[in-house]
């Protein structure tokens, strides 16, 4: 008779094992992990943009001034999230910074009500914080020529998504496209030749555009869809600036005529102003921050100031230096801008909201520049071609997939979607 033997584990098969279900932990800890912090900064980004519109809500019924605690509108410190808050009532505009932590993720938001990772200036950033690497590195080019579209461009702009674009030829009709540039609409009932400007709103709802041989600029107010005349007084304007609420738009005169118009009810009713409260004539480029409240024009007259308003253009201060100003960018709040000389020199770059400018990038003439809030991601069009930076202007990439001479560049306000246009071509670039 044999016995039964019963066989146990082996001391190789036990540490296989072993091995096995530790490995089996570790995967399950770091994607509980990443699980974890995405829901953190879901959590405090929510939050973010309840506690700045409560504040801006509050604003609206205590004469512009921002509450003096965020306990006032109702938000303390929690078992989820903790706040950081600073204010300034006494500047013009009044501005406000608040950060909001839930576990180890922080996001911050100001009166724009735009929230980004990490803290205000002066709050403390949460224990363990880590700052996520820059993923900004490579542009994917498409290009959106296409039967219709085979022309010289003078202008394009683009929504935050991507989805929504303007362009306006050197001798045609206004064109837009819902569709990221796939496929394009020829209005024919706007004007047909070349075109001062074309820029659109952040969401590609509003878009204006004017034609150099008529005085009265074109608007849409569903995305590009069909076009009107704008109500303003008929005269000759080189650039416009739209705030991403719609509510605040500023026209720059130019050629004969020396004024600003201003609305600050969507289009519907106009203010212009003249000199000496405004700059002179000839201004052909301008940029307006994410609220409008931070406007910034140039003159294309040689050895000319920039102009800079703090107060949606109704007063203008001269600023930096004395150039022939072809393009400005406002990045998000207007702490940072960029402004470019339409001769050879180098690129000019504001932190302070237009008060000091300091040089950037490399010479070249350049003729477009476009920004994102952040101030970091940049894209330029120059007469040696399209130059991106990821740093705010201190390293630049020439984008080679790009072909033809590039006149005009535009941004998101995120910065991972641009387009430009030149001597035949549409291109749009998504990082």
């Amino acid at each position: 008779m044999v016995a039964n033997k019963k066989r146990g584990f082996t001391i190789v098969e036990l540490l296989i094992v072993i091995v096995v279900i530790g490995i089996l932990a570790a995967v399950i800890i770091v994607a509980y992990s990443g699980i974890q912090k995405r829901a953190q900064g879901a959590a405090a980004q929510s939050s973010a943009l309840q506690v700045a519109k409560k504040a801006r809500e509050y604003s609206i019924d205590n004469n512009g001034s921002y509450p003096t605690t965020l306990a006032t509108i109702g938000f303390t410190n929690n078992d989820t999230a903790t706040y950081q808050y600073t204010y300034d009532n006494g500047a013009s505009p009044k501005s406000f910074c608040i950060t909001v932590t839930v576990g180890q993720t922080a996001y911050y938001v100001g009166q724009e009500g735009v929230p980004a990772l990490g803290v205000c200036t002066g709050h403390t950033e949460p224990a363990g914080t880590v700052t996520p690497p820059q993923t900004f590195t490579t542009l994917t080019w498409t290009n959106r020529t296409s039967s219709g579209t085979s022309t010289a461009w003078s202008n394009i702009d683009i929504s935050e998504d991507g989805r929504y674009l303007v362009a306006t030829p050197q001798v045609g009709y206004l064109m837009t496209s819902n569709d990221f540039g796939v496929t394009w609409v020829t209005h024919t009932e706007t004007y047909s030749g070349n075109w001062s400007f074309a820029k659109m709103s952040s969401d590609g709802k509003i878009v204006i555009g004017k034609g150099s041989g008529t005085n009265i600029p074109y608007i849409s107010r569903d995305y590009g869809a069909t076009f009107t005349s704008l109500n303003v007084a008929s005269r000759t304007y080189g650039s416009v600036s739209i705030s991403d609420d719609y509510a605040h738009i500023v026209l720059t005169e130019s050629g004969s005529y020396y004024g600003i118009q201003v609305s600050h009810d969507s289009g519907t009713s106009w203010t212009r102003l003249t000199n000496p409260t405004v700059p002179g004539a000839n201004i052909l480029t301008g940029d307006s921050s994410i609220s409008g409240a931070k406007v910034m024009v140039g003159n294309h007259d040689a050895s000319t100031y920039m102009y800079v308003s703090d107060d949606y253009g109704d007063t203008w201060v001269a600023r930096g230096p004395a150039k022939s100003w072809s393009s400005i960018a406002v990045c998000g709040v207007g702490t940072i801008a960029y402004a470019v000389q339409g001769s050879s020199g180098l690129l000019y770059k504001s932190t302070d909201g237009g008060v000091t400018w300091g040089t950037k990038g490399f010479t070249a003439i350049w003729r477009s520049i476009a920004c994102s809030s952040d101030g970091l991601k940049l894209v330029a069009a120059t007469s040696s071609g399209l130059y991106t930076s990821i740093d705010g202007g201190d390293n630049w990439v020439l984008q080679t997939a790009v072909d033809g001479v590039k006149y005009v560049v535009a941004s998101s306000r995120s910065g991972v979607k641009v387009a430009s246009v030149g001597s035949t071509t549409i291109w749009t670039g998504s990082y």
